[in-house]
């Protein structure tokens, strides 16, 4: 694998979890960890599927529609 492609990796992950880190208390517990789970192995696409529907669920906008 690339530099350039393990650089955009992290930033995807540090980016990920960032967003995680800026709403987990609006979430409940287990979709936190779930989430957590599949950023630490690399599973950003479900990672972010299932970040944003736990978000909806409280009511959380992540982007505009």
């Amino acid at each position: 694998m690339s530099h350039d492609c393990i650089e955009r990796w992290k930033h995807l992950e540090t980016s990920l979890s960032s967003l995680l880190s800026s709403i987990a208390s609006q979430l409940d517990p287990s979709s936190r960890e779930i989430v957590t789970e599949f950023i630490e192995s690399r599973e950003y696409a479900i990672a972010l599927e299932w970040l944003a529907e736990a978000a909806s669920k409280q009511g959380i906008q992540l982007w505009e529609a």
